[in-house]
């Protein structure tokens, strides 16, 4: 096969610009690479921002969007003796919303055993950025008192219960219709972006603009700690601003 479907980004004017086409090359994995027959595509607030042209890095349209996947092994580039053809893994890199898509062998790994693809894509972006977020970067401790914001998003959510999970006292920041949620995911207390929280041992932001400024006044003097991972809520400066 030599053609695909896949979803196209045709501009930077947001999602409505995101179009199937039925002729998009399949790619080849080069060294290092393998090639994935895509089964289940995670869509992130990441893919929004990329649509719109304000994420760093991102990729400039027109592109297949997506970078998120789950799938079997069906080919791989030079130099890669794992995964093998036919295993089955998650990962990421450029393309994933299509049917064919390459990604590093070295940051592929595999499906759990029992899981859906569904499931599984959670574990590349959404849990292991909390995961990055709480300990390595943040070094929370059991005992703890963690302030969350966008607790209702990907990385929020993952983020509250991983944090329930290593002892700690979860502060939940959302919007007020999404507060039932993150109460479900089990915060402690679910607050509004910008209300009165106390001191934080941990603040994980991802907004931006005042709701950083509210997050680091939030932290506790000398030995709170805030960890940035996105800027969700922020302008961002076009691509074509000078």
């Amino acid at each position: 096969m030599t053609s695909m479907r896949a979803l196209r980004q045709s501009s930077s004017n947001g999602p409505e610009d995101l179009h199937l086409i039925t002729d998009a090359p399949v790619p080849v994995p080069g060294p290092g690479e393998i090639l994935l027959k895509v089964t289940a595509a995670g869509v992130n607030f990441a893919d929004v921002m990329q649509t719109r042209g304000t994420y760093e890095g991102g990729p400039e349209a027109p592109y297949v969007a997506g970078f998120e996947a789950a799938g079997v092994v069906v080919a791989v580039g030079e130099g890669v003796t794992a995964p093998v053809i036919g295993d089955h893994v998650v990962g990421t890199g450029a393309g994933a919303f299509a049917e064919y898509m390459v990604m590093s062998a070295a940051g592929a790994v595999p499906v759990p055993e029992g899981w859906s693809d569904d499931q599984a894509i959670g574990l590349i972006l959404n849990w292991v950025t909390a995961l990055a977020a709480l300990k390595p970067l943040g070094r929370l401790a059991a005992g703890e008192t963690v302030l969350v914001q966008a607790a209702a998003g990907g990385v929020g959510q993952a983020a509250v219960r991983l944090a329930k999970h290593y002892g700690a006292t979860v502060i939940g920041a959302a919007s007020p219709d999404k507060h039932d949620s993150v109460r479900a995911l089990g915060a402690d207390r679910v607050v509004g972006y910008g209300e009165e929280t106390g001191e934080m041992d941990l603040v994980l932001e991802s907004v931006g603009g005042a709701t950083f400024a509210a997050g680091l006044a939030a932290a506790k003097r000398v030995t709170g700690r805030v960890v940035v991972y996105g800027v969700a809520g922020a302008r961002s400066r076009s691509r074509t601003e000078t």
